[in-house]
């Protein structure tokens, strides 16, 4: 993939995340939720308001972006991330043995902060996820993860 070919890709990826982030705004109202609580052994996250219960999501985590190294590390080389979040990046990683596209395939590489986002949406729109977001870790340190399921709560 040429260089102009995976900036569109990038480009697109973008719409895609923030199309389906619009969607989950509107409908569920997701930024007005006070608690979120997440479990990285089940892949769950309950979304909550005011001790409200308001959504259950299914998450993969796509990837650690560090502010310190300027780095980005996917899920699937990183050990310290539980399987069953970071089972379905494989995929991304597939795609991009197929395509040749190096920041996909390569475990970390060097880059700036929005290469984590770029990553991620690419991840949300390969795998056909509902939304994605960036969580921080801690100062030097974010989490970016991808919604893959989303049931309200009646």
């Amino acid at each position: 993939m040429t260089p102009e070919e995976f900036d569109r890709l990038c480009c697109e990826a973008d719409e895609y995340t923030k199309a389906c982030n619009d969607m989950l705004e509107a409908r569920y109202r997701v930024r007005r939720c006070t608690q979120s609580d997440y479990n990285l052994r089940t892949g769950e996250a309950v979304f909550s308001d005011g001790g409200t219960l308001k959504l259950i999501a299914r998450f993969q985590i796509a990837g650690t972006f560090s502010t310190c190294l300027q780095t980005w590390l996917w899920s699937w080389a990183n050990p310290s991330i539980p399987e069953p979040v970071k089972r379905e990046l494989l995929r991304v990683k597939k795609f991009g043995e197929r395509h040749g596209i190096p920041e996909l395939m390569d475990d970390h590489w060097h880059g700036a902060s929005t290469h984590g986002w770029c990553m991620t949406n690419i991840a949300a729109m390969i795998l056909q996820a509902q939304g994605a977001y960036r969580c921080t870790c801690d100062p030097e340190r974010f989490l970016f993860v991808v919604i893959t399921d989303l049931s309200p709560v009646a």
